[in-house]
């Protein structure tokens, strides 16, 4: 009797105790929030976020590989645009952007693809987050630039 007491408060308390959501499975836009929260914070504007291993967390590492080998030699400066947010220069306050992501579109069980809107006040910019699933971990696969008229 006195074990099944004991057992029964032991079981109370750790249903009371608050719970951090690691048992709760990741949602893609979840995923892509922190991703983008990440990049902001990891990219200073000295050196790319794109340097960073931390990187391979979020995105599948081929797809790190194929945007590191687009840069002109050694140098940061990156031929066009940065990758993950389709703009030219770091003209911007990262840290002060909006970052709206919209909800994901599953395409069968592994892919995932969602729109995210960087909105600074004065200008809007799109890009589509393709996202995979692997062995329960989300990574990102490729960003796409949207012409602003296709989403307007």
């Amino acid at each position: 009797m006195r074990q099944y007491l004991v057992c029964n408060i032991i079981l109370l308390f750790i249903s009371i105790l608050p719970h951090n959501g690691y048992c709760v499975e990741q949602s893609p836009e979840q995923f892509v929030s922190e991703f983008y929260q990440w990049y902001f914070n990891a990219d200073p504007g000295t050196t790319p976020a794109e340097r960073n291993d931390a990187i391979y967390n979020y995105v599948a590492k081929q797809t790190v590989d194929d945007i590191r080998s687009i840069k002109i030699g050694n140098s940061d400066i990156y031929k066009d645009t940065y990758y993950f947010t389709k703009v030219g220069s770091y003209t911007a306050d990262w840290k002060s952007v909006k970052t709206i992501i919209h909800p994901a579109m599953a395409i069968g069980n592994k892919l995932y693809v969602i729109n995210v809107t960087f909105d600074t006040g004065l200008k809007k910019n799109d890009v589509i987050v393709s996202l995979t699933k692997e062995n329960g971990k989300f990574y990102i696969k490729s960003v796409m630039d949207v012409f602003p008229d296709i989403l307007e």
